[in-house]
């Protein structure tokens, strides 16, 4: 379980002290896939990276199976919005480059990796390079490679928001399969899609304008797998829509 306590930021540049975060507190269960949603600007990605390792919290805990765990590590895996892959490294290369690092021998890492990336549609494309193939399949080579980490938790800052609308609903449905597979990743998701939040979550936190607290909490109460059914038609999934919407225009409003 991933759990996250107290977490406060504040930047600040000589005199002017900026807080982003206030307080935050949350937990990811193993398995579970937790979306935080809030208005731009509002620190849900600096959470994202604090939760990584990446930057350091003014105050607070991250703890992993209740373990201290502030520092990066092999155990948490990022999908960046961006796709991030080495022009100079093939598909199969790129997938492969955190196993590489970690001394695992040609075969072996060529084998896992030809593995996942036929499970997302990229079998054939392997010696392909990230100039030659779409966004949506470099995103997805992105994924592959942060799964074949076997992390415990899987942080996805706005992985599909580059993505046209078809693209972005084929890779959620092959993230979800994807996470079928290995039930003990616990996914903390940023997004700006209310949509995408409940199509993917179990819970949806709403953040309020920065400095970010949580503004409240949502249980997603769809049957899965999702993807297998036309949920937007769920009535339920009309309600919750209106009351995330709600809180964030509330929030973007008055800055609460």
């Amino acid at each position: 379980m991933l759990e996250v306590s107290g977490i406060r930021k504040t930047f600040v540049q000589g005199r002017v002290a900026t807080e982003v975060i206030r307080g935050i507190s949350l937990t990811v269960a193993d398995g579970e896939f937790v979306s935080l949603i809030g208005p731009s600007g509002c620190g849900k990605t600096t959470l994202l990276k604090i939760v990584a390792g990446l930057l350091p919290p003014t105050a607070g805990q991250v703890a992993l199976d209740g373990k201290p765990s502030l520092a990066p590590s092999r155990q948490k895996a990022f999908v960046f919005q961006h796709f991030n892959l080495f022009p100079w490294r093939t598909v199969l290369d790129n997938a492969a480059y955190a196993l590489e690092l970690d001394g695992v021998d040609t075969r072996t890492r060529a084998e896992r990796a030809r593995g996942l990336l036929q499970g997302v549609g990229l079998a054939g494309f392997e010696q392909y390079y990230p100039a030659q193939i779409s966004g949506g399949m470099r995103q997805r080579v992105g994924l592959v490679r942060a799964l074949l980490l076997n992390p415990r938790v899987l942080l996805m800052d706005e992985p599909f928001g580059a993505l046209d609308a078809l693209t972005r609903e084929v890779l959620q449905g092959e993230l979800l399969r994807l996470l079928a597979a290995t039930p003990r990743v616990s996914t903390l998701f940023v997004t700006h899609s209310i949509d995408e939040a409940i199509y993917l979550s179990d819970r949806i936190l709403v953040f309020s304008m920065r400095p970010a607290s949580v503004v409240r909490e949502f249980a997603v109460p769809l049957r899965k797998p999702r993807y297998e059914y036309n949920w937007r038609r769920d009535p339920t999934v009309v309600g919750l829509r209106e009351e995330i919407w709600n809180l964030l225009r509330e929030a973007a409003q008055h800055g609460t």
